[in-house]
């Protein structure tokens, strides 16, 4: 179990603050959020992540990326010991990278692949100097680390959009068409961003949800 901030106050395109192993995952309540990008994954066990009335199981093989101050709290299941491991990160390119990722206040990545499961594990001591050589080898290992996210995102987006999700949404709709429906609701039943379930609903049946 480890973990190693960052000092530094030099500004970087994309600096991390904070990185942490095998973590056991405690509760944590934050109403006012978290300064930096916050990366969380399940190495093992189960948690869940509350953002407003959204509940979020977060299993082994998954991940949960939120933007700077968006309120949360995360807890482990009953009776488990919840092992995480994160990376929290800011930078003067994070916001353009953020728009690029199509992350609204907060997204899961379902079934990680090894690239992105691992990179915390495979290059945690490359976050363990300060020197400032060291500083631009970190900035060059977080944006590998996003073209990781993306790079699942896409390969995920296929097996959705002909998964059943967008079925589950199909399903949704037609139950409750006579009320009032918002893409929020739908991107709660997805556990993705509005953007990225819209693109996928788009994607299955030509048309936008709405």
């Amino acid at each position: 179990m480890s973990i190693k901030f960052n000092s530094s106050e030099s500004e970087y395109p994309l600096k991390f603050y904070d990185i942490g192993l095998k973590w056991v995952q405690h509760k944590v309540y934050r109403p006012h959020g978290f300064r930096y990008y916050h990366w969380l994954q399940t190495d093992k066990g189960t948690g869940f992540i509350k953002i407003g009335q959204k509940v979020i199981k977060l299993s082994p093989h998954q991940g949960f990326l939120m933007r700077p101050y968006t309120p949360y709290s995360c807890y482990p299941d009953t009776d488990q010991i919840w092992i995480t491991s994160f990376l929290t990160f800011e930078g003067t390119m994070i916001d353009s990278m953020a728009s690029f990722l199509d992350l609204n206040e907060f997204q899961i990545y379902q079934d990680l692949d090894k690239n992105l499961e691992n990179f915390i594990e495979n290059n945690y001591k490359s976050f363990t100097t300060y020197d400032y050589l060291s500083s631009l080898e970190q900035s060059t290992l977080i944006y590998t680390f996003l073209m990781y996210l993306k790079r699942n995102a896409y390969i995920n987006e296929l097996d959705f959009s002909q998964s059943k999700i967008v079925n589950k949404i199909i399903e949704y709709i037609r139950l409750h068409y006579q009320e009032k429906i918002s893409n929020e609701m739908l991107a709660s039943l997805s556990g993705y961003s509005i953007p990225h379930t819209v693109r996928l609903f788009k994607a299955e049946v030509e048309v936008t949800p709405m």
